[in-house]
């Protein structure tokens, strides 16, 4: 659990940067759903706050966007560089977690 609170806002910014990526074409929340920040009256799929070593960071997946005639590793790093642009994170995982 992050040691700061993730506001809505930050969450929704967080998001809006990560599939304003060209070749995402959405966030992945998991299997099961379990990829997501829960807020009050609001969930953020496919958006995780994490803390590691005291520094809060963000696991995003996402859904890779195979027509986008990029690589998927270079989406992820545009994803991981678009939120830490957007946010204070430390850091940032980024998972495809699925293609289409």
């Amino acid at each position: 659990m992050p040691s700061t609170p993730v506001t809505r806002e930050v969450a929704e910014g967080v998001r809006d940067a990560a599939l304003a990526v060209d070749g995402v074409k959405a966030l992945h929340g998991g299997r099961l759903g379990e990829i997501a920040t829960y807020l009050p009256n609001a969930r953020v799929e496919g958006l995780r706050a994490i803390s590691r070593d005291g520094r809060d960071g963000f696991d995003v997946h996402f859904v890779y966007d195979v027509a986008c005639g990029r690589t998927v590793q270079d989406v992820a790093e545009d994803v991981r560089n678009a939120v830490l642009d957007a946010s204070d994170a430390a850091f940032v995982d980024v998972v495809a977690g699925d293609a289409q």
